[in-house]
Parts: C-alpha cells; sequence; structure tokens
C-alpha cells in the first residue's frame, strides 16, 4: 500500500485464500505447504492477484488485509497490504463459526463470490437432500439419525453391518462400524491413530458407547457398504471434480484409496491411480476397467450437480464413492475443501497444480460474470 493510501496496479481478479494462522506462519518463515506453492505457481499462468491471509490480517476499520504472497522476481514470500478480495478460496473450517462474523459481513457488504462453499458439509443434510433426488438416488445408503438403541436394532435388523459417523467432521474422524457377529453380539472398529477392535457388546452397551464416544453430538447411523478388499484392506474412490476456466466440469483425478489392515476406513492408507489399482491389483480386463470408468464417471457428474443444485455452484468438490463386491456404486460422502492428498500420493504435483490451475481459471470466470 502506498503512502497516499491507494494499492497500485492490482490484476483482476484479486483472490484471497483464507487459511489457518499457522499456514501463514510457515509461508513467512518460507515454508510453505506444497498446495500452496503448487496455486502460486499456477497464478504464473493464470495472472490473477493472489494472496494469503488469516482472521487477524483482516483490518476492518481501514478495509483492507495484510495478505502473503510469492514474490516470482525475488523468490521468497512477502506480506503487504490488499484490498479485499473479489473471490474468497475458503481453507480454514466453516466460516458460519462466530469468530468469523466480521470477515462474513465483508463478504456481504462488499459481494465477495466464494471460490469454494464457505461452510463445510452436514452430512445428514446431505444425504437428505441427494435420497430425494431422483437422479442419484440409487447411489445413496439408507440412513438414520441415532437417539437410541432403537435405532441400532432398526437398522441392525435390514443390515448385517452400520456405520457410525458424526454429522460434521472429515478425514474419517469419528467413524465406527458395528457388525452382527451373533445374537447379542458385535464388534465394533474404529480408528484413530490405530484401529481399535472390540467385541461382544449388546446394543444397551453400544447405545452407551456411541453416547460417551460422541459427546452429545448428532451421529447418523448409515447402512453398512460391503466393499471391495485388496489383502484385507477395504478400498474406496476418491475423486477432485472441478470447474474450469469455462465453468465447465473437469474430473482432475480419480484415485482409490487402499486402508490399513482390518481398519473400518480407507482414510489414512494408501492411494493408487484408478486405471493402476483395477487393472494390477484386481486384474480388470481393458473393457471392464473401461465401462467402470464410464459408470463411475457419470456417477460423480451426476452427484456434482445434485449437489450445486442445493448448495450452490462451487469450483471444487472432493466426492468419495464406494464399490460394493456386487459391482454396484455407492455415494459416501463429499467434501467442500479437499486436501487432495490422495491426489498427490497417487499421481504426482503435476496433478495438484493443474487442479490449482483449474481453481484460478474458475475465479476469474465468476469474478466476470455479473
Amino acid at each position: 500500500m502506498s503512502v497516499d493510501g491507494t494499492f497500485g496496479p492490482l490484476n483482476k481478479p484479486i483472490v484471497g485464500v483464507f487459511v489457518f494462522p499457522k499456514q501463514i506462519k510457515k509461508l513467512n518463515k518460507q515454508k510453505p505447504h506444497y498446495k500452496y506453492v503448487e496455486l502460486s505457481k499456477a497464478n504464473l499462468t493464470a495472472q490473477t492477484t493472489l494472496y494469503f491471509f488469516c482472521q487477524r490480517d483482516v483490518d476492518d476499520e481501514l478495509d483492507k488485509i495484510k495478505g502473503t504472497y510469492f514474490d516470482a522476481e525475488e523468490g521468497k514470500w512477502k506480506q503487504r497490504y490488499f484490498p479485499f478480495p473479489d473471490v474468497l478460496y475458503r481453507r480454514t473450517d466453516s466460516l458460519n463459526r462466530p469468530k468469523y462474523v466480521k470477515l462474513r459481513q465483508k463478504i456481504n457488504e462488499y459481494g465477495i463470490k466464494p471460490l469454494n462453499y464457505l461452510e463445510g458439509f452436514n452430512k445428514w443434510d446431505v444425504y437428505q437432500h441427494l435420497s430425494q433426488d431422483s437422479s442419484v438416488s440409487s447411489y445413496v445408503p439408507k440412513a438414520i439419525l441415532f437417539k437410541d438403541q432403537d435405532d441400532l436394532k432398526k437398522m441392525l435388523d435390514r443390515y448385517d453391518s452400520i456405520y457410525v459417523k458424526p454429522r460434521r467432521g472429515g478425514r474419517g474422524r469419528g467413524v465406527m462400524r458395528i457388525t452382527k457377529l451373533g445374537q447379542d453380539n458385535f464388534e465394533t472398529r474404529s480408528f484413530a491413530r490405530q484401529t481399535v477392535i472390540r467385541r461382544g457388546k449388546t446394543l444397551a452397551e453400544l447405545a452407551e458407547q456411541i453416547r460417551e464416544a460422541y459427546k452429545g453430538r448428532k451421529v447418523i447411523v448409515q447402512q453398512g457398504l460391503d466393499l471391495i478388499e485388496y489383502k484385507n484392506r477395504i478400498a474406496d474412490v476418491r475423486a477432485e471434480v472441478q470447474r474450469n476456466g469455462k465453468g465447465k466440469l473437469e474430473i482432475v483425478g480419480i484415485t482409490v484409496r487402499l486402508g490399513r489392515k482390518d481398519s473400518p476406513i480407507s482414510t489414512h492408507g494408501s492411494s493408487f491411480p484408478f486405471e493402476y489399482f483395477f487393472k494390477k491389483r484386481l486384474g480388470y480386463s481393458k473393457p471392464a476397467l473401461l465401462a467402470l470408468k464410464r459408470e463411475v464417471t457419470q456417477c460423480l457428474v451426476k452427484i456434482y450437480q445434485a449437489v450445486e443444485k442445493v448448495y450452490g455452484p462451487s469450483g471444487e468438490i472432493g466426492i468419495d464413492l464406494g464399490l460394493d463386491k456386487n459391482g454396484k456404486l455407492w455415494f459416501i460422502e463429499c467434501n467442500s475443501r479437499s486436501r487432495k492428498v490422495s491426489l498427490r500420493k497417487a499421481y504426482d504435483i503435476q496433478a495438484v497444480r493443474r487442479s490449482s490451475l483449474y481453481l484460478l481459471e474458475y475465479a476469474k470466470f465468476i469474478a466476470d460474470k455479473k
């Protein structure tokens, strides 16, 4: 910001990336996360004004933001003042939290356009909407909200296994799988730093365990899925779906996530390119692989569009699908701010950069729309 209070010439649109304070510290210590390096490299092509900021960088009274940006000429991260952005990319928790109320006011006041959703998904709301949408309802497993042991009985009478998960949260945190072993005999599996397996609980004990584990939070009881496995490790699909500079959908990468042995979830395991896994690990023929990829692609597009019908347009959504042992596809969940860990593991850093470029080009697309 110059002495007279102006910001000088800036490329349009101005894209602000809202991050946690620890990320700003890392940037200014010249120790950036790879996602932000790739976003800045992609901006050499996109040519927006791109900066990163956290809550404490916002000066509400003077209507400016102390942004951290990459100076390509000097090859280092620096700070300076910027105007409020035209487009906001959320990389923090949901902006509906009380601590972000002033930022939300500025977003509304200036008509700042969101690049992705400003709030994380409520899994129960998503399930309700998608289960009522005829274009995708066949992919959605049955689910109810947990109240007491009667809900567990109702679902376990119908299914050999069920999942219990919090309405909000990601990365597999708080997910529990319950499997029937016999009359009043069950197995529970959950994963924190390692898989925890317990056996022999009655329904009443299970209900109490859930109440203790989730500490009053509302949780979902969902139909269990008999997902494909490889060497006793369950597999599911994570797809990075985005909109490009023309507003068209692009599937940046489809990865297969392989969970740790005996884990009830695939998160925190290995990741493989879709084609490699099904061909080399599961022995799919070329026609079978092409047919599966076509079906997965169609499913992803339908789900993305169904989500947007409810929540509005978004530049990116991470979508998780499951394939059961009968060959049926299932919707697992969607993510409003994918960390793209699986994409980087399965492919290479160029895929992350391509994803970053799509985001910035989409920012230009929505900034130009009236």
